[in-house]
C-alpha cells in the first residue's frame, strides 16, 4: 500500500497495468471493515478491466456461509449493525442488493495460463466425479450459493461441493498424512495444469509443496498478522512481503 500512496494521482489499476490480481475468499468474517473491502475490490474490478488487468474475487467457505445465513463468526460490530438497522446481517447482501448480486456470481475456481486458483483446493474427490472448472463453477452458482444447507444437504454431489472434500473447504494438501506427489500429478493432469494456488489453511509465510505443485498463500491476516501476497512475474514466484521486500520461492 505504501507504494500505492506515494502516487496519489494515479489509480491501483493504472499501477498494475495489465497483471491479474486474485483474491482467494474470505473477506467475511476477517474484521470489523468487511463492507469496505467489498467495495474496493467492486470498484477494482471496474477499474482493471479499463487498464487491460483484470481482478478475480473467488468465494471461500465464509462467502459461502453468509450467504446461505450463517452468521456464527461476523464481528461484533456487525452484530451491532443488526441491532441498530433491525436487520439480519445477511439481508445486507441479499440477491436484491449490489454486492449481494456481485457476490453470487463469483467463482470458485479460475484458471490463468497454467495455474489454478481456489480457496481451499482440489481433491481426488473431484477427479473421480468427472468435475471440471465450468462444472463445479456452474453448479455453485445455481444449486449452492444462497442456499439452505437442509437442502443442500440432500443432494449427495451439492453435499460433496460443500463439505471437507470440496473446493472451498478442502484442507488434504496440509493434513494429510497420505498426500504425495503422485496424488497431486493426477489432478493437476486432470485439469491440464502445472500449479494449484490456495488459501483457507493458514501457515506463517507462503509455502509451497513439490516444486511449487501446490501453492499455499493464507498467511494469517485473521490473525492480524502482516500477511503476505504470492507474485508471479515471467514464471519466477515470489513472497510479497508487508513491507514491499520479494523473496524468491
Amino acid at each position: 500500500h505504501r507504494d500505492l500512496h506515494s502516487f496519489p494521482t494515479r489509480r491501483s489499476s493504472d499501477l498494475f497495468g495489465k497483471g491479474h490480481l486474485v483474491v482467494l475468499g474470505d473477506v467475511f468474517d476477517r474484521g470489523d471493515k468487511v463492507t469496505e473491502i467489498f467495495w474496493h475490490l467492486f470498484g477494482l474490478e471496474k477499474q482493471a478491466a479499463k487498464s487491460g488487468g483484470r481482478v478475480h474475487f473467488l468465494l471461500g467457505n465464509h462467502e459461502l456461509m453468509i450467504l446461505s445465513r450463517a452468521t456464527g463468526y461476523i464481528h461484533d460490530k456487525y452484530k451491532n449493525v443488526e441491532n441498530i438497522a433491525g436487520r439480519y446481517y445477511c439481508d445486507l447482501y441479499s440477491e436484491n442488493s449490489v454486492l449481494g448480486k456481485w457476490l453470487r456470481t463469483r467463482p470458485v475456481i479460475i484458471s490463468i495460463n497454467d495455474l489454478l486458483f481456489v480457496h481451499g483446493g482440489l481433491s481426488t474427490g473431484i477427479v473421480h466425479r468427472d468435475m471440471k472448472i465450468e462444472k463445479i463453477n456452474r453448479t455453485f452458482y445455481n444449486r449452492i450459493i444462497g442456499k439452505d444447507y437442509p437442502v443442500i444437504e440432500k443432494d449427495a454431489e451439492l453435499f460433496f461441493l460443500n463439505d471437507e472434500d470440496g473446493p472451498v473447504w478442502y484442507r488434504g494438501y496440509f493434513l494429510d498424512k497420505s498426500f504425495c506427489e503422485a496424488t497431486i500429478d493426477s489432478i493437476l493432469t486432470f485439469f491440464e495444469k502445472k500449479h494449484i494456488v490456495v488459501g483457507h489453511t493458514v501457515t506463517k509465510e507462503i509455502v509451497t509443496f513439490f516444486d511449487k505443485k501446490i501453492i499455499g498463500c493464507d498467511t494469517g491476516i485473521m490473525y492480524r498478522k502482516p500477511g503476505e501476497m504470492l507474485i508471479i512475474k515471467n514464471g519466477s514466484f515470489y513472497r510479497g512481503l508487508s513491507n514491499g521486500k520479494r523473496i524468491r520461492l
